[in-house]
């Protein structure tokens, strides 16, 4: 989904009890954010356990800039974030700046209070601030949070979709298959 101007961003109130705190480089505080992440998104459709090999992965993306990243606790948890991050190298290939919304989740006990859609109204806002013109994100149709809704409401269009087939295979035998004649 897409946003094609980051103009006209509403307003929206952080829910009671909530707030914004900057992680900057410290890694402690972005592994906080990475397993928070990890853990939220265990309950969607096809999505991996991780693995350090995972996380060593996030650390060396030169993309990946906290300055970039909102995000929400409730006292010292981390109840939600986006994590923003601008790639120069698509936006110089495709001839624009846009910033995407890599990563938006909400934790199980913070679901339903609207700590998304003020996150993600904030990081439009700074995606802005840093020089970008537009927004886009990735998000599976059969989300069962309601995730096509939530971004719609913000400005998001769907500019693509895609369909995922999945067919059963049989177990490993050993035995190649025939290698077909002509």
């Amino acid at each position: 989904m897409a946003r094609a101007t980051l103009e006209e961003v509403p307003s929206v109130p952080m829910p009671e009890g909530l707030v914004v705190r900057p992680i900057g480089l410290d890694e402690a505080a972005r592994r906080q954010v990475w397993d928070a992440s990890s853990e939220a998104f265990r309950d969607h459709r096809g999505e991996a356990e991780t693995a350090e090999e995972d996380w060593a992965a996030f650390l060396a993306d030169p993309r990946q800039d906290p300055a970039l990243w909102l995000v929400g606790f409730d006292g010292d948890q981390v109840a939600g974030a986006v994590l923003g991050l601008i790639d120069p190298v698509e936006n110089a290939h495709h001839g624009r700046e846009r910033g995407v919304l890599a990563s938006v989740f909400t934790r199980r006990p913070w679901r339903r209070r609207g700590l998304a859609r003020a996150l993600i109204a904030r990081a439009l806002v700074r995606l802005r601030d840093h020089g970008m013109t537009g927004a886009y994100l990735g998000v599976d149709g059969l989300n069962p949070n309601r995730a096509m809704t939530l971004y719609s409401s913000l400005g998001f269009e769907i500019v693509s979709q895609s369909i995922d087939w999945k067919k059963p295979l049989p177990p490993e035998t050993g035995v190649k298959p025939p290698v077909p004649t002509s």
